[in-house]
């Protein structure tokens, strides 16, 4: 598995999605005109220790990148759903940047694959 698999399982959301590349790219940019929001509130819940929150905004997240087939970018988004789920977050937990991280390193592979099949997309667009 090269390091952009992991990053972006493009096969697998293909196949999701009945090979339906516009629509990929439409969740993409849905995903993303929300995600920051959602970072922001998720650490606003971190920080008043609202694990109910931090469980139920990690989880759709969850649920979103699973979509998007952002293999690593869910296995942080789990790390902190059940960080949520077990109440055991703390303020200087840094899973949050790291998933902030991971999701930009997502946003470059789906530019680059937007690039490669020929879709108008770029980071500013995200």
């Amino acid at each position: 598995m090269s390091g952009n698999a992991e990053i972006l399982n493009y096969a697998d959301v293909m196949r999701r999605l009945d090979d339906d590349e516009e629509l990929f790219f439409e969740l993409i940019i849905d995903f993303f005109s929300s995600f920051s929001s959602q970072i922001n509130e998720l650490e606003q819940a971190i920080n008043v220790k609202d694990y109910e929150k931090i469980f139920e905004i990690s989880h759709t997240l969850k649920g979103s990148l699973k979509t998007l087939g952002a293999d690593k970018a869910v296995h942080e988004a789990v790390k902190l759903e059940k960080m949520g789920k077990e109440k055991s977050i703390t303020k200087d937990t840094d899973v949050v940047a790291l998933l902030s991280n991971v999701v930009a390193e997502f946003s470059k592979v789906v530019c680059l694959k937007a690039d490669e099949i020929g879709f108008e997309l770029s980071l500013s667009t995200l």
